[in-house]
């Protein structure tokens, strides 16, 4: 079942879908670094 699924089959719209998931959990970490490195600064 697994195989079958990571095979070079893949829907356009899953490895779209994949790809923003992706995209959007680096910009979250981005920002959430951002977002504390600023704080930090902000309390001194």
């Amino acid at each position: 079942l697994e195989s079958s699924y990571s095979g070079s089959k893949i829907e356009p719209l899953e490895k779209f879908i994949i790809e923003t998931l992706k995209f959007a959990l680096h910009e979250i970490k981005e920002g959430i670094g951002a977002d504390i490195l600023s704080n930090s600064y902000e309390e001194k």
